[in-house]
This record gives structure tokens, sequence and C-alpha cells, in this order.
């Protein structure tokens, strides 16, 4: 769906991009000179199996968000 939009849209999404670019420039948000934009694809190593469905993620256990031990702190 993405990647439809921006081809249809291509030449407003550029003139769009320049003047945003612009006004943080005037705002002393970015400093503008060389700039680069990567739009490399690469084929993902995941399985169409795991991937949740949208709000799964929500209701999936948080396992892996359990505190770590400050190791800075003393044992006692």
């Amino acid at each position: 769906m993405i990647a439809r939009f921006r081809v249809r849209h291509q030449e407003a999404l550029a003139d769009l991009f320049g003047q945003v670019l612009g006004l943080c420039a005037e705002a002393g948000l970015v400093e503008v000179a060389v700039l680069a934009v990567d739009g490399s694809k690469f084929e993902a190593s995941a399985s169409n199996h795991r991937v949740m469905r949208e709000g799964a993620a929500s209701a999936a256990p948080r396992s892996h968000t359990h505190r770590r031990r400050d190791p800075r702190a003393r044992s006692t």
C-alpha cells in the first residue's frame, strides 16, 4: 500500500519533502549540507506462520520485559 502511494504521488512527495526540509532549516532544526536517502530493500528471514496478527502483540505475555539487576548495586 505505502509503496503504491509513493509511486503515485512521487512528484508531490518530493516537493513536500523539499518544503519541510526548507522549513526545518529556517527554524535551525537541521543543517542542509549533503543529504542521502537509502531505500534499500532486503528480503526478510521471517517465517510467515510466526508473524502475529494485529493486536496479538499487545496481548502477548511480556516475559522479556523483566527487571534486570543493576550491576552497580551491592548484593546483600
